[in-house]
């Protein structure tokens, strides 16, 4: 799933209003390039695009010639993906906390709608991401939001701000780039230390679930990289994502209790969907997992959800040391030497028991773990047959099929072009067309050369064409 021009975080402070009568598009400054931080890309301002609503709004935006991508800055009162700000799309969905029912809410916003069941759908394109919103916020600060529901009006009262989605953007702004919704538009950092950086993607809102659209937004990456990534590979950043998905697959579940009517329905919902799992190549998630991750983050936290650290990562557990020290004893002094050479030179070794069992994949992983398998520490061979080092010492003889053109002016007949072409210098010291393609055709163009070289220059070998 590739990314859509992204958008950064523009910290302002400032109201939809205040922003559009200050112009504050025009204070906006993106200091580097987010896919070049080093420079040399010619990163540079590329204007602004204009929003419908609010009317007069601009967002200032910025073009990488050599990533060919675009990144806006947009304010933090402005929604993405959606029309309008963040508090509009925060009435809304109090609004419909407040109705018996989305058709209630639909009817007291959109009155004027073409018909019920498209105001229906305008008002559950901004309620489902929002109430996905609050439910990840809550579960990801479970210290500072212990017992509080994921509701509009419960974290206001905690929060104490009026505009309770603004402030999440500010605070949960280190987890925004994986876990939230595209409602507050987010992606992968493109700075070090840039937490704050967002993107929109191609997913839809309203053509996928909620929950799933927001792990989705974890992986835009990992599908390049199609599982290559090793534990050794930034290990702490691979654990957050990997809780972070965990967390948004049982994020509408970890406030229900145990026992509550229709919680394993819901899990065994979950778990006929296709969920995009980093770092792995399946797609499905058991029930049973579901619950366990349910279990764990009611027992620990976030923290819980984790990927444990094997304690004897890195080490063989089934070969003794002083077996793999002889294999890698080997290849370092014959790098030439593949995995089942160095497995028998290793057999001849008092260290390696003869009943022990050596598997080449295990061999294999343990020099690739030492980095003794990297091809480009080697030397290349040179595999080339030959090659002379002084022009003259070898000439080589080629024939190409040439035009048909008249002999004596009756009869038409095919022409050969035979060619001498010295080895060294690569330069051709003479080529003629002749009749036939035979060998006394080929020695009288060659005795041709010499004298068009001048005294002395002369071949010492000469290898012909097998066609003449």
């Amino acid at each position: 799933m590739r990314a859509r021009p992204v958008q950064l975080r523009f910290k302002t402070g400032l109201t939809s209003e205040e922003y559009v009568r200050a112009k504050a598009w025009r204070k906006a400054r993106l200091g580097r390039c987010p896919l070049h931080p080093g420079g040399g890309c010619g990163f540079a301002r590329h204007g602004t695009y204009s929003r419908l609503e609010p009317p007069g709004t601009q967002v200032a935006r910025y073009y990488c010639p050599r990533g060919h991508e675009s990144f806006s800055l947009l304010p933090d009162c402005l929604a993405s993906r959606l029309r309008g700000t963040l508090a509009e799309v925060e009435q809304v969905v109090t609004t419909a906390d407040e109705a018996s029912s989305l058709w209630e809410a639909a009817d007291r916003l959109r009155p004027d709608a073409w018909s019920m069941m498209s105001a229906v759908r305008w008002v559950r394109r901004r309620v489902q991401p929002v109430r996905a919103v609050l439910s990840a916020v809550v579960g990801l600060f479970p210290a500072r939001f212990a017992s509080v529901k994921p509701t509009l009006a419960a974290l206001r009262q905690v929060i104490g701000a009026a505009g309770v989605l603004v402030a999440l953007r500010e605070l949960a702004a280190d987890h925004l780039h994986a876990l939230l919704p595209p409602v507050l538009s987010v992606s992968a950092p493109a700075l070090p230390g840039d937490r704050h950086v967002l993107t929109t993607t191609n997913t839809r809102w309203g053509k996928v679930r909620p929950l799933e659209a927001a792990t989705r937004l974890l992986q835009g990456h990992v599908a390049a990289r199609k599982g290559a990534t090793t534990m050794n590979e930034q290990p702490d950043k691979r654990q957050e994502e990997v809780a972070l998905f965990r967390y948004g697959a049982i994020a509408d579940l970890v406030h229900l209790e145990p026992g509550t009517p229709g919680l394993y329905k819901r899990i065994k919902d979950k778990a006929q969907q296709l969920w995009p799992i980093p770092y792995s190549r399946r797609n499905r998630l058991a029930a049973e997992t579901i619950r366990h991750w349910l279990k764990l983050y009611r027992k620990g936290g976030f923290d819980a959800l984790r990927p444990k650290t094997r304690t004897d990562a890195g080490s063989c557990r089934r070969m003794p040391q002083a077996v793999a020290d002889r294999l890698l004893s080997i290849k370092e002094c014959n790098p030439a030497l593949t995995v089942r050479q160095v497995t028998a030179e290793a057999r001849k070794h008092d260290e390696v028991p003869d009943d022990l069992p050596l598997p080449l994949s295990t061999v294999h992983r343990l020099l690739q773990r030492h980095g003794l398998m990297d091809k480009r520490n080697s030397t290349p061979k040179d595999r080339r047959h030959f090659a002379f080092a002084k022009a003259g010492q070898l000439w080589m003889s080629d024939v190409m099929h040439g035009p048909a053109v008249f002999v004596d002016g009756r009869r038409k007949r095919k022409t050969y072009l035979i060619a001498f072409l010295d080895d060294a210098t690569r330069v051709v010291p003479f080529a003629a067309f002749a009749l036939a393609e035979t060998l006394a055709r080929s020695n009288k163009i060659l005795w041709r050369a010499p004298k068009r070289l001048g005294p002395g220059q002369v071949h010492d070998q000469c290898i012909e064409d097998w066609g003449v």
